[in-house]
């Protein structure tokens, strides 16, 4: 058996593999069918696999891709509770059909060493929306619809509400339906959102949690009130001064 925190911003979630609740370290672990892939330990391949029940915070509530909130993961034996691996979470892939979510991890020494040290120089922001770079709370911007606001029709993929017609950058943000279907929007149009995935079972439907993004402009940057934080060069010329001329 083995213990799993997980760091997610400034929250720690504890779980056991074990078949009932334990305590350790002054902390309740709750038992939960989680489980690991074997550790891989190389000079370019140094991590693992987890695999949680999707509908247990903070599950519900992963991205569908990489996570932008810093994400740990520490992985410890028990009884003696011996560190088995510490990493970050990369990325999550979602399976409605077997309501579980895989979380790759990998030790932060693997991920730098992938990086490319640059910097891009545009009139545009060239941090992503609520990184730490950013600043931004992306969940004090997310808002609900419940079922008496809005409507979805049978495909799962449009949704009507009159309440959509007063939001902005919706486009590229994305949805969890009943804190278990995600989807990202592809457009907004007015009172009405486009998504990318069907939403399964739209019938049973009763509650949208739907988060904005950014288009890493000025102007957005201004809207968020996060101007403080604007990683562009809005002063750029947008023609290359050399072919085109001031």
């Amino acid at each position: 058996m083995e213990l799993f925190n997980i760091h997610i911003a400034d929250i720690t979630y504890h779980f056991t593999s074990n078949k009932e609740d334990l305590t350790a370290n002054g902390f309740t672990y709750t038992a939960i069918p989680i489980s690991r892939t074997e550790i891989t330990r190389g000079l370019d391949d140094n991590g693992l696999k987890i695999t949680a029940p999707l509908i247990v915070p903070p599950f519900n509530t992963m991205l569908l891709k990489t996570v932008t909130t810093l994400s740990r993961i520490e992985v410890l034996s028990y009884p003696d509770l011996y560190t088995l691996y510490k990493g970050e979470i990369l990325k999550t892939v979602l399976d409605y059909d077997k309501e579980i979510i895989t979380i790759y991890v990998a030790q932060n020494i693997i991920i730098k060493n992938n990086e490319f040290p640059i910097r891009s120089y545009s009139p545009t922001c060239g941090d992503n929306f609520g990184d730490r770079y950013c600043s931004i709370n992306k969940a004090s911007h997310t808002f609900t619809l419940h079922s008496s606001d809005f409507t979805l029709d049978s495909s799962g993929t449009l949704i009507n509400a009159d309440t959509l017609s007063t939001k902005n950058y919706l486009k590229g943000g994305f949805v969890i339906a009943n804190n278990k279907y995600y989807s990202y929007i592809m457009e907004h149009n007015s009172q009405q959102i486009t998504l990318l995935n069907p939403i399964p079972k739209p019938n049973i439907i009763t509650e949208f949690n739907i988060t904005p993004t950014c288009d890493k402009s000025l102007e957005a940057c201004n809207y968020y009130n996060n101007l403080d934080h604007f990683g562009g060069f809005p002063y750029i010329p947008d023609n290359n001064i050399v072919t085109g001329g001031f």
